[in-house]
């Protein structure tokens, strides 16, 4: 398994945005696309949420050419038409690899499958068993659209809080999650988690002692089967103080028990077989 732990920064004021897809590629290395579970884009940008599908799914088969194509001329309903539009710098790697991110939406895992696309569950406010039955149908539906199924690659979300032990951990971050879902509690990004307790017990949140919170991560694998596991770490806005310390423990103690229990499996490109070719001097050519 592969872990990537993320830990943003709520001071900045960023906010996820339904804006063109073009722009993304060219602000990050690793792009994951989703329609958006939050009202405030929508109104800012004068877009209509009924509209968040057809948007997102007009918008990816877009990049999509304007990644592979030169000389582009496509029309839609959400911007204005392209006349012979080619993108530079084109991205080095074809297709270029973007993961589709849902947390109950199945038409946006149909999408992945589509495009052969990998998933990332969001496995934040939803019941596990929501989210296994999300991976389940984007995995039958890969195959119904030809792909190898062995091929399919899941990722999985989750709020991460470690400490010494399961109480402390309790303790510490029932504040700021309890805080978080009171804020949060609108359609699309509300759970049924009320309490941390009930998150931790019942939920897929990822608090407790190192030795919990792999074995949480564990069963959750056995639900998914996915190879790439993504921890939020200050999403409910904890102090600096607290978020380096729960890095420092998960560091030290949770991962090490995670590559023992669950390898990593995905196939990343070697440097050493795949190098990116270096523009030539001119004084060589």
């Amino acid at each position: 398994m592969t872990l990537i732990d993320n830990v943003p920064d709520a001071r900045s004021g960023r906010l996820r945005t339904p804006h063109d897809r073009l722009r993304e590629v060219i602000e990050l290395a690793v792009l994951t696309i989703g329609k958006g579970n939050a009202p405030e884009p929508w109104q800012l940008f004068g877009r209509a949420p009924e509209d968040r599908y057809a948007l997102q799914e007009e918008n990816y088969e877009l990049l999509r050419r304007l990644w592979s194509e030169e000389q582009v001329t496509w029309s839609g309903r959400f911007r204005a038409p392209l006349d012979g539009a080619t993108t530079l710098p084109r991205p080095y790697r074809q297709p270029p690899t973007v993961w589709h991110g849902s947390a109950t939406s199945e038409r946006s895992v149909e999408l992945a499958a589509l495009w052969g696309d990998p998933v990332l569950a969001a496995n934040v406010i939803q019941p596990v068993a929501n989210y296994a039955r999300l991976i389940d149908h984007y995995r039958a539906r890969w195959a119904d659209y030809g792909h190898d199924p062995s091929a399919a690659v899941v990722g999985s979300g989750g709020t991460l809080y470690a400490a010494a032990d399961d109480r402390t951990a309790r303790r510490e971050f029932a504040p700021y999650y309890e805080a978080a879902v009171a804020a949060r509690d609108v359609p699309g990004n509300n759970t049924p988690f009320r309490s941390l307790d009930e998150a931790a017990d019942h939920g897929p949140a990822l608090v407790g002692s190192p030795g919990r919170i792999v074995d949480k991560i564990v069963q959750q694998h056995v639900a998914y089967g996915h190879t790439l596991q993504f921890f939020s770490v200050d999403s409910a806005g904890l102090p600096f103080h607290r978020t380096a310390e729960v890095l420092r423990l998960t560091a030290a103690e949770v991962l090490p028990q995670l590559r023992h229990e669950l390898p990593d499996t995905l196939p990343w490109p070697s440097a050493a077989v795949d190098p990116v070719p270096r523009p030539v001097p001119e004084a060589a050519r």
